[in-house]
């Protein structure tokens, strides 16, 4: 699972945003070896089902933090701001985002906003998380981390996140 947030955040630090991943140089190099090791370790397959868990998690979190009272206005959009940002992205980053995988990333996130908790037992039914799906469904899990960060301040969603992960191991 962390390998799957090293990749969302290095893939962030590539955005062009207002937001700051964290992730300056070296703890980007510093991720892409984690990323190396883990994809060796347990395969790229078992990187994207933990990047779906870490995605349905994220967008989830949205509901909870400090801005959780003003925003509700805020979350009905998200779906179409992403969908707009991820299309975006099959343009400006082809080799990342492609529109064939979208789909799958829509559903995921829109089954995460209606509060479905057993994404990867719904994801698996559909096998394997492919490669490409695997790049948008990391391109919106950085997206969706920059939103809850603009909102709730840097570094928000990642503290979330493994705040959750850490509570699910024991």
């Amino acid at each position: 699972m962390l390998a799957a947030w090293d990749q969302a955040c290095v893939v962030r630090a590539g955005f062009d945003t207002t937001a700051d991943s964290g992730y300056g140089v070296k703890e980007a190099a510093d991720a892409v070896s984690r990323i190396a090791e883990a994809t060796v370790r347990y395969g790229s397959d078992q990187l994207g089902r933990g990047t779906v868990v870490l995605l349905g998690q994220a967008v989830r979190s949205m509901g909870t933090g400090p801005a959780a009272d003003r925003r509700a206005h805020l979350v009905s959009s998200f779906t179409k701001t992403l969908a707009d940002k991820l299309t975006g992205l099959t343009e400006t980053w082809p080799d990342l985002v492609e529109a064939a995988d979208l789909p799958m990333v829509h559903k995921v996130v829109g089954l995460a906003m209606a509060g479905h908790t057993d994404l990867l037992t719904w994801r698996d039914e559909f096998g394997p998380v492919p490669e490409g799906e695997h790049h948008a469904m990391t391109a919106a899990l950085a997206l969706t981390a920059e939103f809850v960060d603009l909102v709730d301040g840097p570094g928000a969603c990642g503290r979330r996140l493994l705040a959750e992960l850490e509570n699910d191991l024991g």
